[in-house]
């Protein structure tokens, strides 16, 4: 390993550092995304209340990100991998309470008659 002389600054270039103290914490189970050719909007919510058939759902909406198109590719390759790597331990996430997990894409549809 060669030496640094000692007027030589070290190399940071591939580092982040994160600052932390401004950070607001919300707790969301409800989104809606929105998009405009420029960026794409994620509103996000606290859904306290189940949907019920016939009557309007009404939800807080508590924070908004805007973002741009390759951002929001780089998040959703992101939480893609997070996803694979929780299912791959825990089992399929089924995002409708209740349904049954969705069928691998090479299994047949099953045939009715």
């Amino acid at each position: 390993m060669a030496d640094k002389k000692p007027d030589e600054k070290p190399d940071h270039s591939g580092m982040l550092r994160m600052h932390w103290e401004k950070t607001v914490t919300n707790y969301a189970n409800f989104a809606v995304i929105t998009s405009t050719p420029e960026e794409i909007i994620l509103n996000f919510a606290l859904n306290l209340n189940p949907p019920q058939p016939g009557t309007p759902t009404e939800v807080d909406v508590s924070s908004r990100v805007i973002m741009t198109y390759p951002a929001a590719k780089r998040l959703a390759l992101a939480l893609g991998g997070v996803l694979q790597q929780y299912e791959s331990v825990h089992g399929t996430i089924n995002v409708i309470p209740g349904a049954p997990p969705p069928r691998p894409p090479d299994q047949p549809r099953p045939r009715f008659g």
